[in-house]
């Protein structure tokens, strides 16, 4: 609930927490800002980076925000209620799928006027299992319509907006790499038009290098918009547009 903060959410992310984590938040003050202020960080920057894709697609466009390893995170919720975007979709371990689902019938409770929203959809998925996310995404991406159709029955586009936050980093090896070539694959195959932003460790990149990055993403079907490196695990903090032959 700190006003002064880039991403104050109005209570939010507060009242999705378990009342024993409510008391102990509210002593935030005698704790020194360390690692929460780097995940502050780029958690303000993809919040202004989705914002900024969201102004630039035309408004005949719904838009589906899918969130890679979501974890416990209210971004969805946020862009919801804010009624930024149509339609929310996060994949992440089934243990955290559960637990985020019974965190999100308190907060119901809590914020009642969430009942008139369509929650963020929770797909459980483990994503060393590349093959599965991309059956999952497959479905997720025409949900409003079908393979190789962009429309859905009301003859309105979809515009999807992949994000990557800390989750690249717990990866097996080359796992990165091939769910940034999913998800650009699993879009080019519907016809949709979609978009990428990450704050998370990109593979094959091991500073923060614009060349290697760019690389990186074009190798895998994605072209660099915005790059912008920190330190902390979760270097390469950018955002992309789908690459189309």
């Amino acid at each position: 609930k700190d006003r002064s903060s880039p991403v104050f959410d109005d209570g939010l992310s507060y009242d999705l927490l378990p009342s024993g984590w409510r008391k102990i938040v509210k002593l935030r003050r005698f704790f020194p800002r360390l690692h929460h202020g780097n995940v502050e960080l780029r958690t303000a920057y993809l919040d202004q980076t989705v914002g900024g894709i969201i102004d630039s697609i035309p408004d005949d466009h719904k838009i589906r925000l899918i969130c890679m390893g979501a974890g416990y995170d209210t971004r969805g919720v946020k862009m919801l209620e804010r009624k930024r975007v149509e339609e929310v979709v996060e994949l992440d371990l089934e243990s955290v799928v559960c637990g985020k689902q019974r965190l999100f019938d308190r907060l119901i409770k809590r914020r009642p006027w969430l009942k008139e929203l369509r929650m963020p959809t929770l797909v459980p998925c483990d994503f060393n299992d590349v093959e599965d996310v991309k059956n999952k995404l497959q479905t997720v991406v025409n949900l409003n319509g079908k393979e190789g159709c962009s429309n859905d029955k009301d003859g309105c586009e979809w515009h999807a907006i992949f994000v990557f936050e800390g989750v690249m980093i717990y990866l097996d090896e080359g796992v990165p790499s091939a769910l940034l070539d999913v998800t650009s694959t699993v879009l080019k195959k519907s016809n949709l038009a979609g978009s990428l932003c990450f704050a998370d460790r990109l593979e094959n990149v091991p500073g923060g290098d614009i060349d290697m990055g760019m690389k990186e993403l074009e190798g895998n079907g994605w072209r660099v918009k915005d790059w912008c490196p920190k330190p902390g695990l979760a270097r390469h903090m950018g955002s992309a547009e789908l690459l189309v032959a």
